[in-house]
């Protein structure tokens, strides 16, 4: 990104070329990292829609099962001992006459215990939870469970290059030529220092690794032509009117 007088640079930001002289207008939680903050906290407080169909069915779920718990006590406490005379006389109690009340309660409790939806009101909130945080660490930002939840169908990415992926410090792994362009006897590498002149008076950051690696470059090439100098294409004259 090009920035020029007056123009606002964001802290932590990469200068790739040149010298910058910035003023500092804004600190605490008016700067950048105060807002990526906030929208991470944000993000963590945005349900996904398949947490909100969990809390829904959650919701639905707890009535049932505070209303199987009573129905449960109800039994035990009525016709339990009538019905099963053996198992409230074999639950231990110090008070005589209070098994059957004992049996309810404890069975009731059990009830609760076992069918309560508390896995499936909290996996979703906590995966998100869990998810928004640890990519926060890794610098992505998720804006919420519904963006997360969403994200699965995502087969394209698309992003910038210097600055996002990358430092700013390209260097060469490989140089491919075309056939066409490939002289005989001529390896890939001879095509440097051309790509290196012409490089010269560009701003990029690719001219910078070429005017930084010269000697680099130097044992790259095959053959340079004693007292001639490095090998570049020169242009055809002009045609006369």
């Amino acid at each position: 990104l090009l920035r020029s007088t007056g123009d606002t640079v964001s802290a932590g930001t990469i200068n790739c070329d040149g010298t910058l002289t910035v003023e500092v207008v804004r600190n605490g939680d008016d700067t950048v990292l105060s807002d990526i903050v906030q929208m991470v906290e944000e993000a963590q407080a945005r349900t996904a829609p398949v947490q909100r169909l969990a809390d829904k069915v959650s919701g639905t779920f707890v009535y049932s099962v505070m209303g199987a718990s009573a129905a449960t006590f109800a039994f035990w406490k009525l016709a339990g001992p009538r019905l099963f005379p053996a198992v409230v006389a074999g639950a231990s109690t110090a008070a005589p006459g209070s098994a059957s009340l004992l049996l309810a309660l404890q069975l009731a409790c059990n009830v609760l215990v076992v069918a309560c939806p508390c896995a499936l009101g909290l996996a979703t909130p906590t995966a998100v939870l869990v998810g928004t945080s640890m990519g926060a660490t890794r610098g992505l930002l998720v804006r919420g469970g519904d963006v997360l939840e969403r994200a699965a169908g995502v087969d394209t990415v698309v992003l910038d290059k210097t600055g996002t992926l990358t430092q700013g410090k390209p260097r060469v792994t490989a140089v491919a030529a075309a056939a066409a362009a490939a002289a005989p006897r001529r390896g890939a590498y001879a095509d440097l220092p051309e790509a290196a002149a012409l490089r010269f008076s560009s701003s990029s950051a690719l001219r910078r690794w070429f005017s930084c690696s010269r000697a680099r470059m130097r044992s790259m090439v095959e053959t340079l032509p004693p007292g001639a100098g490095p090998p570049a294409p020169r242009p055809p004259a002009p045609r006369p009117p």
